[in-house]
Formats: C-alpha cells, structure tokens, sequence
C-alpha cells in the first residue's frame, strides 16, 4: 500500500509538471514521465479487482485516464505542427536550390 501511496504521489507531480509546463520540449519530457508512471498503476488495476470496485480509485483512475488522453493529444497536435514545419524548411530548401540552379544557369 506504501508503494501504491508513493506511486500516486509521484502522478500528481507528473501531472503537476505536465500542466506547468510552457513549451512543447517541457510538455514531452513530463508527458513521457507520466505515461511511465501510469503504466504499474494500470498494471495493478488489472491484478486488484477491489481495487477497482472502490469509487474513490475510479475517479482518481478517470482523472488519469483523462490527462492520459490530453497527453495524447498534445503529441498528436505537436507531430502534425512539427509535420507542418518541415514542410515548410522543405520547401524554402527546394526555392534555395532552384535560386541557385538558377543562378548557375544564367552564368
């Protein structure tokens, strides 16, 4: 039960951290931790059917599976952004290249 106490606490910091954080490196790294954390708690869901059964653990549970979804989230709007930057550096690469084959051209 001590473990479980410690695994909890250290969620809510996770969370904490993930909520607190101001750029999209920060918003990974504490999404990461998170997910890392979440995975034995998700683990002992399954071994610990009382567990389960127990309202307060069901709404701290959903609360975790919520922020589990907004992490998800996040990760998905950060890979279409980073998506969408590189096609952007791609194509001021490809108008840089025709800029000097152009210029090569003409001499």
């Amino acid at each position: 039960a001590r473990k479980n106490i410690q695994l909890f606490q250290e969620l809510v910091l996770a969370k904490k951290q993930w909520d607190k954080a101001e750029n999209l490196s920060e918003k990974t790294a504490a999404a990461t931790h998170f997910e890392k954390l979440l995975r034995p708690l998700m683990l002992e869901m399954e071994r610990e059917p009382d567990l389960v059964a127990n309202p307060y653990f069901r709404q701290l549970a959903d609360t975790f599976a919520q922020s589990d979804r907004g992490i998800r989230e996040e990760s998905q709007l950060y890979n279409a952004a980073l998506s969408n930057f590189n096609a952007v550096v791609g194509y001021f690469d490809l108008l840089d290249n025709l800029q000097e084959d152009a210029y090569l051209y003409l001499e």
